[in-house]
């Protein structure tokens, strides 16, 4: 399942449903993060199908938003209760993909004006 996840349980002496995942893959449920609003482009996990599939925000109305899919290449309309914050499994915990995307937006920042401090002037 690429692009998204469900919540499985483990259960023990049952053999007839088996599912075969690399360990990688096995993880708990991310904590919930309780969303202030969404903003344009902002990272989100919605629910759909039995599954979170993750995606981005193109638009926000009053009572939902719309939601590009990339792993289905689709714009979805999602109601409030339906999105999450997508959070990344790095490093055996949960980080916010939002709050990484502001870090490394800001050390962007910091490389490129740091590039125009030090290039020589144009006289």
């Amino acid at each position: 399942m690429s692009g998204g996840w469900c919540s499985c349980f483990l259960l023990h002496n049952i053999y007839d449903l088996r599912e075969i995942l690399p360990a990688k893959q096995v993880r708990s449920n991310p904590p919930e993060i309780p969303a202030k609003g969404f903003s344009f482009l902002d990272q989100v996990d919605a629910f759909d199908n039995d599954g979170w599939w993750v995606g981005k925000i193109t638009r926000i109305t009053d009572s939902d938003c719309y939601v590009y899919l990339d792993t289905i290449r689709e714009e979805i309309m999602y109601p409030f209760s339906q999105l999450r914050v997508h959070q990344e499994w790095i490093d055996r915990e949960w980080i916010s993909a939002n709050k990484n995307r502001n870090r490394e937006m800001s050390l962007w920042k910091q490389r490129s004006l740091s590039q125009i401090i030090s290039a020589p002037s144009c006289k």
